[in-house]
Protein backbone atom coordinates (compact mmCIF):
# COMPACT_ATOMS: atom_id res chain seq x y z
CA UNK A 1 0.00 0.00 0.00
CA UNK A 2 2.71 2.49 -0.87
CA UNK A 3 2.29 4.84 -3.88
CA UNK A 4 5.71 3.95 -5.64
CA UNK A 5 6.91 0.75 -7.24
CA UNK A 6 8.89 -1.13 -4.59
CA UNK A 7 11.66 -3.72 -5.63
CA UNK A 8 13.56 -5.80 -2.86
CA UNK A 9 17.00 -8.03 -3.45
CA UNK A 10 17.58 -10.32 -0.97
CA UNK A 11 21.21 -11.43 -1.15
CA UNK A 12 22.78 -14.06 0.62
CA UNK A 13 26.14 -16.02 1.01
CA UNK A 14 24.34 -18.71 -1.41
CA UNK A 15 22.13 -16.71 -3.73
CA UNK A 16 20.26 -13.38 -4.86
CA UNK A 17 16.48 -13.45 -4.49
CA UNK A 18 14.28 -10.46 -5.91
CA UNK A 19 11.08 -9.96 -4.95
CA UNK A 20 9.01 -7.68 -7.39
CA UNK A 21 5.03 -7.86 -5.84
CA UNK A 22 4.03 -7.47 -2.78
CA UNK A 23 2.78 -10.58 -0.99
CA UNK A 24 3.89 -12.87 1.68
CA UNK A 25 7.97 -15.05 1.80
CA UNK A 26 9.93 -17.02 4.47
CA UNK A 27 13.89 -16.93 3.82
CA UNK A 28 15.62 -19.43 5.69
CA UNK A 29 19.36 -18.83 5.80
CA UNK A 30 22.02 -21.13 7.37
CA UNK A 31 25.59 -21.33 7.10
CA UNK A 32 25.58 -23.68 4.05
CA UNK A 33 21.86 -23.11 2.72
CA UNK A 34 19.18 -20.59 1.55
CA UNK A 35 15.08 -21.61 1.10
CA UNK A 36 12.77 -19.27 -0.24
CA UNK A 37 9.45 -19.98 0.15
CA UNK A 38 6.55 -18.00 -1.83
CA UNK A 39 3.23 -18.05 -0.28
CA UNK A 40 1.58 -14.91 -2.19
CA UNK A 41 3.68 -13.53 -4.85
CA UNK A 42 6.55 -14.22 -6.76
CA UNK A 43 10.43 -14.20 -6.52
CA UNK A 44 13.46 -15.60 -8.50
CA UNK A 45 16.14 -16.80 -7.14
CA UNK A 46 19.47 -17.16 -9.12
CA UNK A 47 22.94 -18.61 -8.22
CA UNK A 48 25.52 -20.28 -10.20
CA UNK A 49 24.69 -18.61 -13.66
CA UNK A 50 20.91 -20.58 -12.80
CA UNK A 51 17.37 -18.55 -11.75
CA UNK A 52 14.17 -20.12 -10.76
CA UNK A 53 11.65 -18.29 -11.01
CA UNK A 54 9.10 -19.45 -8.26
CA UNK A 55 5.28 -18.68 -7.67
CA UNK A 56 1.83 -18.82 -5.35
CA UNK A 57 0.36 -20.99 -7.87
CA UNK A 58 1.98 -23.81 -5.87
CA UNK A 59 3.43 -22.32 -3.05
CA UNK A 60 6.65 -22.88 -3.95
CA UNK A 61 10.06 -23.21 -2.70
CA UNK A 62 13.58 -23.65 -3.63
CA UNK A 63 16.28 -24.54 -1.92
CA UNK A 64 20.45 -23.22 -2.64
CA UNK A 65 23.12 -24.79 -1.22
CA UNK A 66 26.86 -23.21 -1.19
CA UNK A 67 28.44 -23.67 -4.16
CA UNK A 68 25.59 -25.17 -6.10
CA UNK A 69 22.32 -23.53 -8.35
CA UNK A 70 19.16 -22.83 -7.17
CA UNK A 71 16.74 -26.65 -6.86
CA UNK A 72 14.04 -26.11 -9.34
CA UNK A 73 10.86 -25.12 -7.99
CA UNK A 74 9.43 -27.51 -5.14
CA UNK A 75 5.92 -27.32 -3.99
CA UNK A 76 5.67 -25.35 -0.67
CA UNK A 77 4.64 -27.47 2.37
CA UNK A 78 0.96 -28.43 2.56
CA UNK A 79 -1.13 -26.17 5.11
CA UNK A 80 -3.48 -28.43 6.99
CA UNK A 81 -5.67 -24.97 7.62
CA UNK A 82 -8.38 -24.20 5.47
CA UNK A 83 -9.26 -19.83 5.41
CA UNK A 84 -6.17 -19.47 7.13
CA UNK A 85 -5.41 -15.63 5.14
CA UNK A 86 -9.21 -14.57 5.99
CA UNK A 87 -9.81 -13.20 2.35
CA UNK A 88 -13.57 -14.38 2.71
CA UNK A 89 -14.26 -13.87 6.08
CA UNK A 90 -14.13 -16.27 9.02
CA UNK A 91 -16.26 -19.04 6.72
CA UNK A 92 -15.25 -21.49 5.57
CA UNK A 93 -13.46 -23.15 8.74
CA UNK A 94 -13.52 -21.06 12.02
CA UNK A 95 -15.74 -20.92 14.66
CA UNK A 96 -15.62 -18.13 17.00
CA UNK A 97 -16.17 -18.41 20.75
CA UNK A 98 -16.29 -15.83 23.99
CA UNK A 99 -16.59 -15.92 27.22
CA UNK A 100 -16.25 -13.70 30.59
CA UNK A 101 -16.18 -13.20 33.86
CA UNK A 102 -18.96 -10.20 34.69
CA UNK A 103 -21.47 -10.61 32.28
CA UNK A 104 -22.68 -7.43 32.47
CA UNK A 105 -19.59 -5.68 31.47
CA UNK A 106 -18.19 -5.22 27.68
CA UNK A 107 -18.27 -7.80 25.96
CA UNK A 108 -14.79 -9.05 23.56
CA UNK A 109 -15.50 -8.38 20.18
CA UNK A 110 -13.30 -10.92 17.14
CA UNK A 111 -13.85 -9.36 13.61
CA UNK A 112 -12.61 -9.45 10.50
CA UNK A 113 -10.42 -6.51 9.11
CA UNK A 114 -7.48 -5.30 7.33
CA UNK A 115 -4.30 -3.52 8.94
CA UNK A 116 -1.79 -1.82 7.37
CA UNK A 117 -2.53 -3.70 3.98
CA UNK A 118 -3.44 -6.87 5.95
CA UNK A 119 -6.41 -8.47 6.12
CA UNK A 120 -6.41 -10.13 9.81
CA UNK A 121 -9.10 -11.18 12.68
CA UNK A 122 -8.84 -8.76 15.35
CA UNK A 123 -9.69 -9.29 18.89
CA UNK A 124 -10.45 -6.33 21.01
CA UNK A 125 -12.54 -5.14 24.16
CA UNK A 126 -11.96 -1.91 25.07
CA UNK A 127 -12.56 0.06 28.50
CA UNK A 128 -10.99 0.56 31.97
CA UNK A 129 -11.07 -1.72 35.56
CA UNK A 130 -12.72 -4.71 33.22
CA UNK A 131 -12.50 -8.15 34.65
CA UNK A 132 -11.51 -11.41 32.67
CA UNK A 133 -12.69 -12.11 29.47
CA UNK A 134 -11.93 -14.03 26.81
CA UNK A 135 -12.38 -14.61 22.56
CA UNK A 136 -11.65 -16.24 20.11
CA UNK A 137 -11.61 -18.52 16.47
CA UNK A 138 -11.38 -22.33 16.68
CA UNK A 139 -10.88 -24.76 13.36
CA UNK A 140 -11.08 -28.52 13.84
CA UNK A 141 -8.45 -29.83 11.84
CA UNK A 142 -8.88 -34.10 12.22
CA UNK A 143 -5.61 -34.94 10.32
CA UNK A 144 -3.68 -37.65 10.89
CA UNK A 145 0.09 -36.29 10.57
CA UNK A 146 1.97 -39.41 11.12
CA UNK A 147 3.17 -39.93 7.19
CA UNK A 148 4.82 -36.37 7.90
CA UNK A 149 8.64 -35.45 8.84
CA UNK A 150 8.08 -32.01 9.59
CA UNK A 151 5.08 -29.66 11.17
CA UNK A 152 5.33 -26.00 11.92
CA UNK A 153 3.03 -23.10 12.57
CA UNK A 154 3.63 -19.70 10.38
CA UNK A 155 1.11 -16.67 11.46
CA UNK A 156 1.29 -13.49 11.00
CA UNK A 157 0.85 -11.42 14.91
CA UNK A 158 0.26 -7.42 15.69
CA UNK A 159 -0.75 -6.49 19.12
CA UNK A 160 -2.38 -2.19 19.29
CA UNK A 161 -2.94 -2.68 22.99
CA UNK A 162 -3.29 -4.77 26.38
CA UNK A 163 -3.32 -3.44 29.88
CA UNK A 164 -1.80 -6.39 31.93
CA UNK A 165 2.03 -6.87 31.48
CA UNK A 166 3.12 -9.63 30.16
CA UNK A 167 0.74 -12.55 29.73
CA UNK A 168 -0.84 -11.57 33.55
CA UNK A 169 0.04 -13.35 37.02
CA UNK A 170 -0.11 -17.02 35.73
CA UNK A 171 0.96 -16.42 31.98
CA UNK A 172 -2.16 -17.24 31.06
CA UNK A 173 -3.77 -13.68 29.54
CA UNK A 174 -1.79 -13.29 26.45
CA UNK A 175 -3.18 -10.76 23.52
CA UNK A 176 -2.98 -13.56 21.17
CA UNK A 177 -2.39 -17.28 22.29
CA UNK A 178 -2.62 -20.31 20.10
CA UNK A 179 -3.00 -23.54 21.11
CA UNK A 180 -2.80 -26.96 19.14
CA UNK A 181 -4.82 -29.30 20.24
CA UNK A 182 -3.21 -33.26 18.90
CA UNK A 183 -3.76 -36.87 19.94
CA UNK A 184 -0.22 -39.09 20.43
CA UNK A 185 -0.31 -42.66 19.24
CA UNK A 186 -2.45 -43.98 21.73
CA UNK A 187 -5.27 -41.84 21.25
CA UNK A 188 -4.35 -39.85 24.73
CA UNK A 189 -4.84 -35.97 24.32
CA UNK A 190 -2.01 -33.62 24.36
CA UNK A 191 -2.18 -29.34 23.94
CA UNK A 192 0.49 -27.15 23.17
CA UNK A 193 0.25 -23.45 23.86
CA UNK A 194 2.41 -19.67 22.35
CA UNK A 195 1.68 -16.21 23.41
CA UNK A 196 2.47 -13.12 22.18
CA UNK A 197 2.73 -9.88 24.47
CA UNK A 198 3.45 -6.33 23.77
CA UNK A 199 3.44 -4.65 27.67
CA UNK A 200 6.48 -6.01 29.48
CA UNK A 201 7.14 -6.07 33.18
CA UNK A 202 10.49 -4.52 33.68
CA UNK A 203 10.48 -5.19 37.28
CA UNK A 204 10.51 -9.27 36.35
CA UNK A 205 7.92 -10.20 38.90
CA UNK A 206 5.60 -11.26 36.31
CA UNK A 207 6.14 -14.49 34.78
CA UNK A 208 7.39 -14.64 30.65
CA UNK A 209 5.99 -18.17 30.46
CA UNK A 210 2.80 -19.86 31.14
CA UNK A 211 2.93 -21.02 34.86
CA UNK A 212 0.49 -23.59 34.55
CA UNK A 213 0.38 -24.72 30.88
CA UNK A 214 1.44 -28.66 30.68
CA UNK A 215 4.57 -29.96 28.52
CA UNK A 216 5.80 -29.48 25.85
CA UNK A 217 4.93 -25.74 26.34
CA UNK A 218 6.80 -23.05 23.64
CA UNK A 219 9.09 -21.59 26.58
CA UNK A 220 9.04 -18.00 26.74
CA UNK A 221 6.42 -16.00 25.17
CA UNK A 222 7.23 -13.66 22.70
CA UNK A 223 7.50 -9.79 23.31
CA UNK A 224 6.34 -7.94 20.29
CA UNK A 225 6.08 -4.22 19.37
CA UNK A 226 3.18 -2.31 19.53
CA UNK A 227 1.26 -1.38 16.01
CA UNK A 228 3.85 -3.61 13.99
CA UNK A 229 3.15 -6.89 12.31
CA UNK A 230 5.35 -9.41 12.97
CA UNK A 231 5.95 -13.21 11.50
CA UNK A 232 5.92 -16.32 13.88
CA UNK A 233 7.69 -19.58 12.73
CA UNK A 234 7.26 -22.30 15.30
CA UNK A 235 10.24 -25.33 15.65
CA UNK A 236 9.54 -28.45 13.84
CA UNK A 237 6.96 -29.62 16.89
CA UNK A 238 7.27 -33.49 15.50
CA UNK A 239 10.57 -33.10 16.56
CA UNK A 240 9.47 -30.37 19.63
CA UNK A 241 7.12 -33.01 21.19
CA UNK A 242 9.41 -36.03 20.09
CA UNK A 243 12.31 -34.55 23.02
CA UNK A 244 9.51 -34.70 25.43
CA UNK A 245 8.72 -38.12 24.83
CA UNK A 246 5.38 -37.91 22.91
CA UNK A 247 5.02 -38.97 19.60
CA UNK A 248 2.21 -36.82 17.80
CA UNK A 249 -0.44 -38.84 15.53
CA UNK A 250 -3.31 -36.71 14.68
CA UNK A 251 -4.11 -32.63 14.92
CA UNK A 252 -7.63 -32.40 16.39
CA UNK A 253 -7.69 -28.73 16.03
CA UNK A 254 -6.21 -25.08 16.74
CA UNK A 255 -7.67 -22.36 18.67
CA UNK A 256 -6.52 -19.15 18.63
CA UNK A 257 -7.69 -16.37 21.24
CA UNK A 258 -7.07 -13.13 23.13
CA UNK A 259 -7.42 -13.68 26.99
CA UNK A 260 -7.35 -10.70 29.52
CA UNK A 261 -9.13 -7.54 30.27
CA UNK A 262 -8.25 -4.82 27.74
CA UNK A 263 -6.85 -5.86 24.62
CA UNK A 264 -6.78 -5.23 20.87
CA UNK A 265 -4.93 -7.67 18.74
CA UNK A 266 -4.62 -9.06 15.23
CA UNK A 267 -3.62 -12.27 13.84
CA UNK A 268 -3.18 -13.30 9.94
CA UNK A 269 -1.48 -15.77 7.30
CA UNK A 270 -2.37 -18.71 9.94
CA UNK A 271 -0.65 -21.69 8.73
CA UNK A 272 0.31 -25.43 9.69
CA UNK A 273 2.84 -26.69 7.19
CA UNK A 274 3.43 -30.21 7.02
CA UNK A 275 6.29 -31.76 5.11
CA UNK A 276 6.46 -35.34 4.24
Amino acid sequence: DVPRPVHLTLITPQSTAVFDQPGSYSVELTDSETSVIVREGAATVSAQGKTVLLDDKERQRTLVRAGSPPMEALPAERNLIQNGDFDVGLQPGWTTRTQQEVPEQPSPVVAVTTAAGQRAVQFSRPGQDLNWAYVGIRQDVNRDVREFSSLRLHLAVRIEAQDLFNCGAYGTECPVMVRLLYEDKDGAPHEWLKGFHANPDLSGRTPTFCVTCPPPGAGNHDRLTPGIWRTYDSPNLIQLFGDQQISIARVSAIEIYASGHTFVSLISEVELLAQE
